[in-house]
């Protein structure tokens, strides 16, 4: 009676090897379709962005504004500045009226005029402005501005502002502060623009287009660090997918090309 030769050990190792590896492939495939889904949609459609228009189209949902923190109706935080008003809406941007004008680091607290000049004020920045909206100078925390800002106030022709609990005047010509002890005032008060000013930012300001939300969608910043991450973790999987792949091909067709014992 002839026996039969056991399974060589090494041959035993292989096999366990290779039964491992295709279970984590599929289970990596499963984790990475639905990103690997996400970033082929969203690719596709910016590599055809100028034909589809996604800079000129404006989000029309409401959702993913909320997702940087205002609405597509515009929670619009303004101030009027004599004929104008200064708004900011999503990520710090600054709007003069209906047109962006740059960025303010934190949220507005007040807007004013000053000598014929913008002076709008931020949490963290101070920032003078001309009529039509050019920066001519700014104020940070680096450069000695007390933070936070908590609002503006003018009393005759002199500008204050409230910062880190207490008034301080405003120099525009030196672009310094000097404690203000006796000052006993209200910060200006944001104010809800007119309706017609709300409905021509609104949905069309245009700072949240398709393009724009694509990108952060495809890059993961729309969720912050995490999405990013996510993104990262999505682009490995894809390597560890294409590697475990190559790795079992290459295991089969040694096996293939191993000649068969009688």
């Amino acid at each position: 009676m002839q026996l039969l030769a056991e399974t060589p050990p090494r041959t035993r190792a292989g096999a366990r090897r290779a039964a491992w590896l295709w279970r984590w492939h599929r289970r990596a495939g499963v984790i990475a379709s639905l990103l690997l889904l996400m970033l082929a949609v969203t690719g596709l459609a910016l590599n055809h962005s100028e034909g589809l228009r996604l800079d000129k189209r404006a989000v029309g949902w409401d959702w993913p504004y909320a997702l940087y923190g205002t609405s597509a109706a515009g929670s619009w935080k303004g101030f009027g500045a004599g004929a104008a008003w200064v708004l900011q809406a999503g990520e710090g941007r600054l709007f003069l009226d209906t047109r962006e004008i740059g960025r303010c680091e934190g949220p507005i607290t007040g807007a004013m005029v000053l000598r014929e000049m913008l002076l709008v004020a931020c949490e963290r920045e101070l920032l003078l402005l001309t009529p039509a909206g050019e920066r001519i100078d700014a104020l940070d925390a680096t450069a000695g501005l007390p933070v936070p800002v908590a609002g503006l106030a003018l009393r005759g022709d002199e500008a204050l502002l409230l910062a880190a609990g207490q008034w301080q005047r405003f120099d525009a010509d030196a672009m310094s502060l000097a404690p203000a002890p006796d000052a006993d005032l209200q910060p200006l008060a944001p104010a809800t623009p007119p309706p017609e000013l709300l409905e021509a930012l609104g949905r069309a300001s245009g700072w949240l287009n398709w393009e724009r939300f694509l990108l952060d969608l495809h890059s993961g910043r729309l969720f912050g660090r995490a999405g990013v991450l996510l993104v990262d973790v999505g682009g490995v999987l894809s390597l560890l997918l294409a590697l475990s792949g190559v790795l079992m091909w290459a295991s089969r067709q040694r096996r293939a090309q191993k000649p068969s014992s009688r």
